[in-house]
């Protein structure tokens, strides 16, 4: 992860792979920013880890969602508008769905507001991704609080037995 984001890669065709036709993104693994800098200079630092329960986002024409998946038994996720400015992909969370089974409850949690039309301040206060690379198999990325993700692309198996699959049809 350390590579990638020196790499400074540029962030040619990573929209088309990242919203590719029924692509769906399974996290793998995390590790906290504190730990990628002192590993990036070399220095003692804890560990990152394998993402222990199923969690999943799409990106496509209808919004940004994410969420965890308890087989089929449950899940959890959010949803809203989403922005991709170079290296840099804002999003918004408007909704909540709560799945039991096999329903699922949407909870409206805000009024969805256009990215584009967000005053400046609002803009700016939303959570974030800054990728270090987007390729057809492999997301890497930095959230707001400094964390680093990767995300791997789901397949049908790890969808279906995670339950993704139910809600990212």
């Amino acid at each position: 992860m350390v590579t990638v984001e020196k790499a400074k890669l540029k962030p040619e065709g990573w929209e088309a792979n990242l919203t590719a036709p029924a692509t769906r993104w399974r996290l793998v693994y995390t590790v906290s920013g504190k730990d990628l800098t002192a590993a990036a200079k070399k220095q003692k630092a804890g560990s990152g880890a394998y993402f222990p329960i199923s969690a999943c986002q799409k990106f496509d024409e209808t919004g940004f969602e994410n969420g965890v998946f308890f087989g089929p038994v449950a899940n959890l996720t959010f949803k809203g508008p989403w922005q991709l400015d170079g290296k840099v992909c804002h999003f918004d969370v408007n909704t909540m769905y709560l799945g039991l089974g096999p329903w699922r409850l949407p909870i409206k949690l805000k009024d969805q507001t256009p990215l584009k039309q967000m005053a400046t301040k609002e803009f700016k206060a939303l959570p974030f991704f800054v990728y270090s690379y987007v390729g057809e198999d492999i997301v890497v990325a930095r959230g707001r609080s400094g964390g680093v993700a990767l995300w791997g692309r789901a397949d049908a198996d790890w969808l279906a037995t995670s339950g993704a699959m139910r809600v990212y049809k």
